[in-house]
């Protein structure tokens, strides 16, 4: 799983720095996402599973546009170590090697 967007570190005004995680950005994103909720969807419906799973909840029975669900539901998992591009500025790299934030 590598998601194509790409959020971005900025220092405040007082020098500490705030992420802008930027999620979902990038359509192809969600579109992966929703090929995933809609493999479980079918998954959840065969023969040996659906017996062992509560009420369904499909928000397509909404008239809900997937997209829009999954935009409105999706959580992230916060992992704040490693998650921050190395190298130089010019190529998209928030730090150097040291962990020394550029700018």
């Amino acid at each position: 799983v590598t998601p194509r967007s790409r959020g971005r570190l900025v220092l405040r005004n007082n020098g500490l720095p705030e992420p802008d995680h930027a999620y979902l950005a990038n359509p192809d994103d969600c579109a992966a996402l929703a090929d995933g909720v809609t493999y479980m969807m079918e998954l959840c419906t065969s023969p040996h599973l659906s017996p062992l799973l509560g009420a369904r909840r499909n928000p397509r029975d909404d008239g809900e546009d997937l997209d829009h669900w999954i935009r409105r539901n999706h959580i992230h998992y916060w992992h704040p170590a490693g998650t921050a591009a190395m190298g130089p500025a010019e190529t998209g790299g928030v730090c150097n090697a040291d962990g020394k934030v550029h700018g």
